[in-house]
Formats: structure tokens, sequence, C-alpha cells
């Protein structure tokens, strides 16, 4: 079976200043700390809290049309909030979001995952049914 690879390499819109990354204890959940490299930012954000649902959102542009919705529950509240996540509160959250002040703190991280695209191809057709030896690749 056959894997894509598609690093997304996106740029910030306003990049963490390497210069204000430093090291800090960070909260895995309510039982695990571990120290890492935090990166700091102030500035405007489109950021909602969202009392009733125990979370903080907050909206990380990347250059062109994507952004980042990190999505902070209360403390105490991880399991709950992965309880009834779905796409109408993912909706509600970045229709609720107003620009505001924010210091911003967040671990350096990165993301990578590999996904077959085999029947996802097959099914839009992409190449036609009739052009075998792009299938064959398959």
């Amino acid at each position: 079976m056959h894997y894509f690879y598609a690093p997304h390499t996106g740029q910030w819109v306003k990049p963490f200043d390497g210069n204000h990354t430093q090291k800090a204890v960070f909260n895995v959940d309510e039982n695990t700390k571990v120290q890492v490299d935090m990166m700091k930012r102030k500035g405007r954000f489109d950021f909602y809290h969202d009392a009733d649902n125990h979370t903080t959102v907050i909206k990380l542009p990347y250059k062109g049309n994507t952004s980042m919705m990190i999505i902070l529950p209360d403390e105490g509240k991880m399991k709950e909030v992965e309880g009834y996540i779905n796409k109408d509160y993912v909706k509600h959250w970045h229709d609720s979001v107003i620009r505001r002040s924010v210091r911003l703190s967040l671990p350096k991280f990165s993301i990578s995952a590999d996904a077959s695209l085999e029947s996802t191809l097959k099914e839009m057709d992409i190449f036609g049914k009739t052009n075998k030896s792009v299938i064959g690749l398959l």
C-alpha cells in the first residue's frame, strides 16, 4: 500500500521570535508535567472564551488562507471537552472569535501524518477508470 506525505511547511503571518523561546514547565495533564521549549509572543489574535463549554480558543494565522485553531480546555475539563467536541462546536468557536490582545505561550511543536490515498483517489476518480498505469501504482 502506498502512502502520500504532504508536509505543511506553513509560515506564521507573524512568526514567533526564537529569542523569546525558553524552557518552561508544560502541564500535559493533571498528573504530568514536562519541561519544554516554550514559544512566547504578545499580539492581537482571534480569541474566544466559551465559559459554558469550559474552553478557550485562539486562532493563529499562517501566510495564505490557513490558520491553526487551538482549543484549550479549562483546568480539569479535558475529558469533558473531549467527550462533546464535534464539528458544530468547532464552527461555533470559529464564528465567535474576536481580535484582542493576548500574551501567548505555546510549546514548540511539529506535526506530521501519513495517510493512504488509494481509496480516496479511486472514489474521486481523479485519474479516470481507463488510466490503468496510474491505477496500477495504487
